[in-house]
């Protein structure tokens, strides 16, 4: 995960964080991160991502990208690209199920988000902007309005791995 990951970073989006950080994080969520994504922000606490950087996923029988801009990091001030301002907004606004944690997001606002509860925990999915519930439709603790969720990886380094700078000529 760190070599490839290293080939993406453009810049840091806050300093570095610490354990006790990362234990606020998980007293506030009421979970234990999966440890793939505990390094990752041991490492990197979120970082601005190599402008060309995007993943592919299946959305039913099409094949569509998510162009990269951020993973969010565990920062003292609360901005746009900290986790903390996103659960804010996100999840504890209803916009995105309970069980995911937005940790990311494209150049379209669409979100990348780790599984947190449930199954699949430390798998990682697409929430997509343009195809978001209205609220009234939407049930934050259950499956309910979610249609806008899109695997894209069974855990964090696997998901690390299918990121691929896309060149584009002129």
């Amino acid at each position: 995960m760190v070599q490839k990951f290293d080939e993406l970073v453009r810049k840091p989006v806050c300093g570095p964080t610490d354990e006790t950080a990362i234990r606020r994080l998980e007293e506030r969520l009421g979970v234990r991160l999966p440890e793939q994504y505990r390094r990752f922000l041991l490492i990197y606490n979120g970082s601005f991502i190599n402008l060309d950087a995007s993943i592919r996923y299946m959305e039913g029988d099409m094949e569509n990208g998510l162009p990269l801009q951020c993973f969010f990091g565990l920062c003292r001030e609360d901005h746009g690209y900290s986790i903390e301002s996103n659960l804010d907004e996100y999840v504890d606004g209803s916009r995105v199920m309970r069980s995911f944690l937005p940790i990311g997001i494209d150049q379209a606002d669409d979100l990348v988000c780790l599984k947190i509860r449930g199954d699949k925990i430390g798998s990682v999915y697409a929430w997509i902007f343009e195809e978001e519930a209205e609220p009234e439709d939407v049930d934050a603790e259950n499956e309910a309005g979610w249609e806008n969720m899109y695997f894209l990886a069974s855990d964090l380094n696997e998901f690390i791995e299918k990121i691929v700078i896309e060149s584009y000529e002129d």
